[in-house]
């Protein structure tokens, strides 16, 4: 749809609830261009939410007059990637955010799915736009002292250490032992220090994980606190394993578990 977002194309409203629609009239421009649309493709789409897509569904289905197909007949090609950054859900669980995703919709079932094996973009330049040959490679490029080698010689990182809950990647050890090279001397490792010395990560259990690394990294005594959970209503008690209260684990919420030093 001349390459906007999923939002200025369909109008799709920023507070979205289970049965929200896009504000795409009748007698618009934006519907007789929708009607002539023979393929939508829409990129990244599992960062969408699934009430969005619900909104374009119900959306198309009134303004083609056909409530018997999906999008009111109109092929969507979507692009994604699994392991990549799924909808952001402020303040949500896992079990939240999978949730949100498109493959907790009623439309999931009606897509097929393709696995795409081969990167042409990169391993064909006569596959690439004439701009982006044109400029190269190096056009946008990090500068060198912004880099940290995480490699480790011809030691590879196991399938294993990759997922396994609760590790950290290899790669991610290198970048503490670079970042926090001085933690421990005691002129240097002052308050300004941890102030700049800064790993960003998208997730809070990786937050989490990093910070117990540097943290055994620290000379001294680790002290050791637990969170005292309990549900508000004392009736709903018997209803909440401790197990569970103790597993939660949200943006501005200390771990069950905090360790000190």
């Amino acid at each position: 749809m001349g390459g906007r977002t999923a939002h200025s194309t369909f109008k799709i409203p920023l507070k979205l609830i289970n049965n929200s629609t896009c504000a795409i009239y009748k007698q618009s421009h934006l519907k007789s261009l929708i009607q002539g649309a023979s393929l939508i493709i829409w990129d990244e789409a599992l960062m969408t939410h699934r009430h969005e897509f619900g909104a374009v569904d119900r959306t198309l289905r009134d303004i083609m007059d056909n409530d018997q197909e999906p999008f009111g007949g109109k092929v969507f090609v979507l692009q994604s990637d699994f392991q990549q950054i799924l909808p952001v859900v402020v303040r949500g669980t896992p079990a939240e955010t999978i949730g949100a995703c498109l493959k907790s919709s009623t439309l999931w079932e009606h897509f097929k799915q393709l696995h795409l094996t081969e990167t042409c973009v990169s391993d064909r330049p006569e596959g690439r736009h004439e701009v982006n040959r044109s400029i190269g490679r190096d056009f946008v490029k990090i500068p060198q002292d912004m880099l940290i080698d995480t490699s480790d010689g011809d030691q590879e990182e196991s399938d294993d250490e990759k997922i396994r809950p609760g590790a950290v990647p290899r790669g991610v050890k290198k970048i503490i032992d670079v970042m926090y090279a001085d933690i421990n001397v005691p002129d240097i490792a002052t308050d300004g220090y941890f102030a700049n010395q800064t790993i960003l990560t998208p997730t809070n259990t990786v937050v989490h994980r990093i910070n117990e690394a540097v943290s055994k990294r620290l000379s001294g005594d680790s002290h050791v606190y637990l969170s005292i959970d309990k549900v508000d209503d004392d009736n709903e008690e018997n209803f909440f394993e401790q197990e569970v209260l103790h597993s939660i684990n949200i943006n501005g919420i200390p771990p069950h578990k905090l360790t000190l030093k």
